[in-house]
């Protein structure tokens, strides 16, 4: 919450999009939480269906926890190499793959092979479902929003095994894995409303991180700001590319390209993702 708001004591408002992404990672939780324990009823089905002696079933349990607990602390890494929605779009997409290829598995090798896969894709939508609570709620929203999360990995943990039972009796142990495509499906409909407000670049339809030109830097170091016609703030100097590293004595407009950090990025860094409303507004940049 900003000082102002403290100060008028007034509700900060979140907007309706910030709460699609957050019940979209509840999902993932949700999903991820479930499939860790759906199979426990089903075990001595799937064992008897695929020919697999007691040891070789509980791998079905243990490779998915395996993948999974290897995966989680990867998921910072991964967030910032490649973003938060490739990383969510990436992982949701091969969770749903693997879950079906569990529910189409001939062998015992081939079930744990799709369940340590699963488990890996899985395995990011649960730290990143916290993430998206910090970065999408205000302070006063988030103790509802980790309520929430609580309630998800609960309910999953709880009534993985019950649904899993009924779905074995009722119709086959194969159907176990298809309880995760509604809540999946629903996942990647959060994430494609992807809200990047007036930052986005109007003909690339998403949010820029960086551009190229041929700009005489000569002198200048990474950080040193990039102005248009105008005399307007549109970047920050970067780097050059390898074949003008001779830029940092001469220029040749020729050969010369330079990278810069679209600013646009910059404030959808500073609106979206690690929220700083006081300081833009300091700036005087508006954060839409």
């Amino acid at each position: 919450m900003s000082a102002q708001e403290r100060a008028d004591g007034a509700e900060p408002k979140v907007e309706l999009r910030a709460w699609v992404a957050v019940i979209g990672g509840v999902f993932g939780c949700f999903m991820a939480g479930m499939n860790v324990h759906v199979t426990n009823a089903s075990l001595p089905d799937i064992r008897g269906s695929l020919g697999a002696t007691f040891e070789e079933g509980s791998w079905i349990t243990t490779a998915y926890l395996v993948a999974e607990i290897i995966v989680i602390p990867l998921t910072g890494w991964l967030v910032s190499a490649f973003s938060m929605r490739r990383v969510l779009i990436v992982g949701t997409t091969g969770f749903l793959l693997f879950s079906v290829a569990c529910s189409l598995a001939p062998t015992i090798g081939a079930m744990i092979a799709a369940r340590a896969l699963q488990g890996a894709f899985g395995g990011v939508l649960i730290p990143l479902s916290f993430q998206l609570i910090a970065t999408e709620l205000p302070l006063s929203r988030r103790p509802l929003g980790m309520a929430l999360f609580a309630v998800a990995n609960n309910v999953a943990q709880a009534a993985g095994p019950s649904i899993g039972g009924w779905l074995t009796d009722v119709y086959s142990w194969r159907w176990i894995f298809y309880l995760q495509i509604p809540p999946g499906l629903a996942l990647l409909a959060a994430i494609a409303k992807g809200d990047f407000g007036s930052t986005a670049d109007p003909a690339l339809k998403t949010q820029t991180v960086n551009f190229l030109t041929n700009l005489d830097t000569t002198g200048g170091n990474s950080g040193s700001p990039v102005l248009n016609a105008k005399g307007e703030l549109i970047g920050l100097n970067f780097d050059s590319n390898w074949e003008s590293v001779s830029a940092s004595w001469w220029f040749d407009p020729r050969y010369k390209r330079a990278v810069h950090v679209d600013m646009r990025y910059l404030r959808w860094l500073l609106a979206k993702v690690y929220p700083a409303p006081e300081l833009l507004k300091e700036m005087g940049v508006p954060a839409q």
